[in-house]
C-alpha cells in the first residue's frame, strides 16, 4: 500500500456494524483515514428500505464526495465486477471489509447458505482474483456452543450453534481456503453501542423500558453468572481497522505464523448444495488469522442487567427454568406481553413512531442457557490494540437509549402507567413462585 491513504470496500453490514463502521473512518477530530470508501449492501438509502438512521448523519456521510454508497445483490458473482470496480482515483482497492451474513438465529438454512454463505465467499474469490487487497477482514459472531466456566481461546474446537453457527464456521473455512487471501477473521462477542439494532445487549435494553413504562421488577432467566461477554460498536470499528492495519503490514504468511488456527470441519457433507463456491473438502484444514474481541467486563446476565436496570430506576430479579422447558412457548407468552407495551408506548411518542425499526421480539434461541464467554487476549498481545469502551457501564447504557431518542426510534414516554399498580398481584405471584423454586432446588 502507498503512502497515500487507502481506498476502503465495505459489504454488507447495514444494519448491523458497517454504519458505525464508516463513521470511524472520518473523525470529527482528524484527517479522514481512507482516499475513498465505497459501501456496498442489499438495500437502499436513498430512499431508504431498511432503517438508516437520522438525514443528519449516515445519508450525509454517503453525500461526501468520497463516499460512494451502492446498492447491489452480493449474492450474485455476476455482479462483483461492478462492486470491486476501482473508484475514480483510478486506483484499487486496498483494504476490504466483509460484514456480510445472516444473523437471525430462526432463518432457513437456505437463507444462511445464499445471504451468509455465498456473498461472503463471492467477495473473497473476487477479492483474490484482483490481486490488490492488501487486507480482507471478515467480522464474524460467537455463534458456538460455549460453555460459561471458562473463556474460549481461538483455537479450540467447538460445536457451532445451530444452522446458523453452521454456515457461519463454514464461510470462515471456505475463505481461510482460499489461496493469496489476506484474511483476518475477527469474532466479536454480542455486540452494543450506537446504531446496533442486532444483539441480546440492545434487546434487553428496549425491553427495560417495557418494565420501567409498567413499574414491574425486570427478570432474566437461568443463572446471574451466565457469561454474556460484550464488546462496544466504538471497538468493533477500532479492532477491525487495527487487524487490517496489521495484515498489511506483516503480510499473509507473517500473520498465519503469528495468529493462525485451524479451521475445523464441523458439518455434514450431505448438508452441502452442489455448485458452491470454493468449498472446502471435510478432510483440509485450512488456517487463518482469527482473533476473539471482548471488552474487559467478562460480562455476565448480572452485570448487563444492573447497568440497563440502574439507568431506568427499576429492580432486578432472576427466576429459576425447569430444565427442558419449551422455549417457543415461553417466548410465545413474553413475546405478547413486551410487544403490547412496546407498540403502546411507540404509538405515546410525539410523534406516534408508526414504523418502530426496533421491536423486542424474542427469539426461542435467547431464552436458552447459551453462554457468549470469549478470551480476547490474543489480539491485543499481537495486534497491541488497546480498548476504547473497556467496560459495559451504566453510563454507556444510557448514552445509547440518549442516541436511540435523538434519531427518534426510541420512545420518550416520561411519565409510567397509571395502571402500573394492577400488576403487583403478579410482581407477588411470581415472587412467590421464586421462592418455591429456590427451595425445591
Amino acid at each position: 500500500m502507498s503512502a497515500s491513504r487507502p481506498n476502503v470496500l465495505i459489504v454488507g453490514g447495514l444494519t448491523s456494524v458497517s454504519r458505525q463502521f464508516a463513521q470511524s473512518l472520518f473523525p470529527a477530530n482528524g484527517p479522514p483515514l481512507v482516499d475513498r470508501l465505497r459501501i456496498v449492501d442489499k438495500y437502499m438509502v436513498n430512499p431508504p428500505t431498511t432503517y438508516v438512521g437520522p438525514v443528519s448523519i449516515f445519508p450525509q456521510l454517503v453525500q461526501r464526495p468520497e463516499v460512494q454508497y451502492s446498492q447491489n445483490n452480493l449474492t450474485l458473482p455476476e455482479r462483483l465486477a461492478t462492486v470491486f470496480e476501482p473508484p475514480d482515483n483510478g486506483r484499487p482497492w486496498d483494504l476490504v471489509f466483509d460484514f456480510l451474513g445472516e444473523l437471525t438465529y430462526e432463518a432457513s438454512e437456505r437463507t444462511q447458505i445464499i445471504q451468509t454463505y455465498k456473498a461472503s465467499v463471492n467477495c473473497a474469490l473476487e477479492a483474490a482474483r484482483r490481486g490488490n487487497v492488501k487486507a480482507y477482514v471478515r467480522l464474524t459472531f460467537g455463534f458456538y456452543h460455549s460453555s460459561s466456566d471458562h473463556l474460549h481461546r481461538e483455537d479450540e474446537i467447538l460445536e457451532p450453534d445451530g444452522v446458523r453457527g453452521m454456515w457461519w464456521h463454514e464461510t470462515l473455512r471456505s475463505l481461510a481456503g482460499i489461496p493469496n487471501l489476506p484474511l483476518v477473521i475477527i469474532r466479536a462477542g454480542i455486540p452494543y453501542g450506537p446504531y446496533c439494532s442486532y444483539g441480546v445487549v440492545t434487546q434487553r435494553i428496549l425491553l427495560g423500558e417495557v418494565y420501567r413504562y409498567k413499574q414491574r421488577k425486570m427478570r432474566y432467566i437461568w443463572s446471574p453468572q451466565l457469561r454474556l461477554n460484550t464488546v462496544h460498536t466504538d471497538d468493533i470499528s477500532g479492532a477491525c481497522w487495527e487487524a487490517a492495519m496489521w495484515m498489511t503490514r506483516v503480510g499473509r504468511n507473517t500473520a498465519l505464523a503469528q495468529a493462525g488456527v485451524p479451521m475445523y470441519y464441523a458439518n455434514d457433507p450431505e448438508r452441502f448444495p452442489s455448485g458452491l463456491p470454493a468449498v472446502v473438502p471435510p478432510n483440509q484444514t485450512p488456517r487463518a488469522a482469527l482473533f476473539n474481541l471482548v471488552d474487559a467486563s467478562d460480562s455476565t446476565q448480572l452485570s448487563v442487567g444492573q447497568a440497563i436496570a440502574s439507568v431506568y430506576g427499576i429492580a432486578l430479579g432472576f427466576r429459576n427454568v425447569p430444565r427442558g422447558v419449551d422455549p417457543e412457548a415461553l417466548a410465545g407468552d413474553i413475546n405478547i406481553w413486551h410487544g403490547e407495551v412496546w407498540w403502546n408506548l411507540c404509538q405515546m411518542n410525539n410523534p406516534p413512531i408508526e414504523y418502530p425499526p426496533m421491536n423486542t421480539y424474542v427469539e426461542p434461541h435467547d431464552l436458552t442457557d447459551q453462554a457468549s464467554a470469549w478470551d480476547g487476549s490474543k489480539f491485543f498481545q499481537i495486534v497491541h490494540y488497546r480498548l476504547r469502551r473497556p467496560q459495559l457501564t451504566s453510563q454507556s447504557i444510557a448514552e445509547i437509549i440518549s442516541l436511540f431518542k435523538r434519531e427518534g426510534v426510541f420512545p420518550v414516554v416520561n411519565g409510567v402507567d397509571p395502571a402500573a399498580g394492577d400488576d403487583d398481584d403478579d410482581d407477588d405471584e411470581e415472587e412467590e413462585e421464586e421462592e418455591e423454586e429456590e427451595e425445591s432446588d
